[in-house]
């Protein structure tokens, strides 16, 4: 059984100029997090860093969202080469040094750990990649997702509760056994989309653990749970499960 932790959270804004006033947030300030759970292997943690981003206000429809995830998890899966665009248009927005302009709000310059890359490698992998078979929406997976975005409302990243649980004991607790489940996280994305993408690029993450649990073919259901984060605005928490035992 082995665990990693391959960063930790770093948040860096400079202010540029007085009538710019651009920002520049070094690292790529906001996490995304996996972790997934083999009954017949090992447990394994990554966290990752994504592109920030303001909500899209206030009264966001958190269950659409949710449904638009799953929905966008079973376009990749089904059609991997369906995101190549998406990509190719945001690859298109970053500068030569990797920073995307506004790509972290109006007037916001978005610093990534790896640049144009990540975006090139994810673009070829995707190129590759074969169709895997889609995931059913599950409540109880959803159930198990939300309670952990809910819980995270403070300010909280990561896998563990504020209670201490796991997501393996939050899955079991909404009724869901399986030999295998996953989990992964974004922070501060605005959308459906821009979660999958994130998560697809995996910027600083060199195994690539979210692109991982999102291709796995075992999986055969999904949830996500999303909400206001103090942080990072938002939180958008995908568990996935294979059929139960």
């Amino acid at each position: 059984m082995t665990t990693e932790f391959l960063y930790q959270p770093l948040r860096k804004a400079i202010k540029a100029g007085f009538s710019a006033a651009l920002a520049v947030l070094a690292i790529s300030s906001l996490p995304s997090a996996s972790v997934s759970f083999d009954s017949n292997s090992s447990f394994t943690v990554d966290v990752s860093f994504g592109t920030p981003a303001e909500a899209e206000d206030g009264s966001s429809n958190w269950t659409s969202i949710e449904q638009a995830i799953i929905a966008e998890h079973n376009r990749v899966r089904q059609d991997p080469q369906s995101y190549i665009p998406l990509l190719e248009a945001y690859l298109a927005s970053m500068t030569e040094d990797g920073h995307v302009m506004h790509g972290c709000g109006q007037n916001c310059v978005l610093a990534t750990q790896e640049g144009k890359s990540a975006v090139e490698e994810a673009i070829a992998f995707l190129r590759d990649q074969p169709a895997v078979g889609p995931i059913s929406m599950s409540p109880s997976v959803a159930q198990a997702a939300r309670s952990h975005a809910q819980d995270q409302r403070g300010g909280e990243i990561g896998h563990i509760s504020s209670d201490g649980s796991s997501f393996l004991e939050r899955l079991s607790s909404a009724g869901i056994e399986s030999g295998r489940m996953a989990e992964n996280i974004s922070y501060g994305a605005t959308g459906a989309e821009e979660v999958m993408m994130r998560l697809l690029v995996d910027d600083g993450v060199p195994a690539r653990k979210h692109r991982v649990n999102i291709f796995a073919p075992s999986w055969t259901q999904g949830g996500a749970g999303c909400g206001t984060h103090a942080t990072y605005e938002t939180v958008c928490v995908i568990n996935y499960a294979s059929a139960s035992l």
